[in-house]
């Protein structure tokens, strides 16, 4: 589901089984973070392992891995890494 690009906390809850309030005071309460920035940092960890192992263009790996735009993915990635997803991507491939 996270690859969903319009995942809401409503239709996790409804797929899971669970009241949507509930499931946000887990992730608040339990996890310590709201759904919104869990979902963003799953995605980006995933994106992370593409860019490492693939070739797939980066506007390509932002579709993949559930973002709306590609803006919204590189401001996310940038905040993240303090480097856009292609220098990240050369700078991995020089450190392996």
């Amino acid at each position: 589901m996270l690859n969903n690009p319009d995942l809401t906390l409503k239709m996790l809850a409804r797929e899971v089984g669970k009241n949507a309030t509930i499931l946000s005071r887990y992730f608040n309460q339990q996890l310590g973070v709201r759904f919104s920035d869990y979902v963003t940092a799953r995605r980006l960890d995933e994106a992370e392992v593409l860019l490492k192992d693939t070739d797939i263009t980066v506007i390509e790996i932002s579709e993949l891995v559930g973002f709306q735009t590609s803006s919204t993915f590189y401001q996310a990635f940038n905040a993240r890494h303090n480097l856009p997803p292609s220098q990240w991507r050369k700078k991995m491939n020089v450190e392996l």
